[in-house]
């Protein structure tokens, strides 16, 4: 017999599992197989690794180098699960958050300067086109 919230081997005629304390309803009846046993165990444990670890803020600084848009909500995110944790992932959230910003900007004045020297290389192949023609 396993326990119905975290897949621990259970005797046949616990009310309560010893692992989680989660009590069994139907302890006679809870007969699940290891494979059911085993989704119920992964489960367990990504609600721990959630509980004990700040997901958005790692997504956020993950994402702050890859994605920069996604990087500045998850890490926003992250910071607002970061107060409700204790502080736990904050300083990851704040990394995230600084570098998206960072990242957002630098694009958005990349892309200012290609417009202008873009627009100042067209006119320099335009002006070259101008001449070869009037020599022709």
């Amino acid at each position: 017999m396993f326990c119905i919230k975290c897949g621990k081997n259970l005797k046949e005629n616990d009310a309560f599992c010893g692992g989680c304390g989660d009590p069994q309803k139907n302890a006679a009846n809870n007969n699940m197989g290891a494979g059911a046993a085993m989704g119920a165990s992964v489960g367990n444990s990504f609600d721990r690794f959630e509980q004990e670890n700040n997901t958005m803020a790692i997504l956020g600084l993950v994402f702050a180098f890859v994605v920069n848009w996604l990087g500045l909500i998850f890490s926003i995110i992250g910071l607002q699960r970061a107060k409700e944790m204790n502080g736990k992932g904050r300083g990851m959230a704040m990394a995230g958050l600084i570098i998206s910003i960072i990242s957002i900007v630098l694009s958005i004045i990349w892309m200012i300067l290609m417009f202008i020297y873009m627009r100042e290389f067209m006119d320099w192949i335009q002006s070259i086109v101008e001449q070869s023609t009037r020599h022709h």
